[in-house]
């Protein structure tokens, strides 16, 4: 067996990408006004950043200048869809999902781990964090 087929190489690998993983700052937009601007007052979206929009079943990029990578997560959190590098423009939605994170395009690419690094910044009481998420506000992993 291939180490790309071993799964246990794979998750072991998988456990040392999370621990190296960036921190991720969100910042959560749950009031209709801040999902309406969403992220259209950014020039562009710094790396390890990103928008959680809560509830959110599509996301557009019409006036945006870059691309983004979207993540579409159901009721329980869990990942649902994932779209990479959505250009200006374009429309992407999911109607199972209960949310969406939009972060720079070519980030989960870029970082498989991070699914881990969005539900530590989702839920930081169960990974020994101290701070909730407040509405409006940012969230740093750590």
């Amino acid at each position: 067996m291939s180490r790309l087929q071993n799964p246990e190489v794979s998750r072991r690998d998988s456990v040392k990408a999370v621990d190296t993983l960036p921190p991720l700052t969100l910042r959560r937009a749950e009031s209709f006004w801040a999902r309406l601007r969403g992220l259209h007052g950014l020039p562009c979206l710094p790396w390890h950043t990103g928008l959680y929009l809560s509830p959110c079943r599509a996301v557009h990029s019409f006036g945006m200048r870059y691309a983004i990578d979207v993540v579409f997560l159901g009721a329980d959190g869990k990942r649902l869809k994932q779209v990479s590098n959505m250009l200006p423009g374009r429309v992407a939605f999911c109607l199972r999902a209960a949310s969406a994170i939009e972060l720079p395009g070519g980030y989960c690419l870029a970082y498989p781990a991070y699914e881990s690094a969005i539900e530590r910044c989702l839920h930081p009481r169960c990974h020994g964090h101290h701070h909730g998420l407040d509405p409006d506000s940012w969230c740093r992993t750590r």
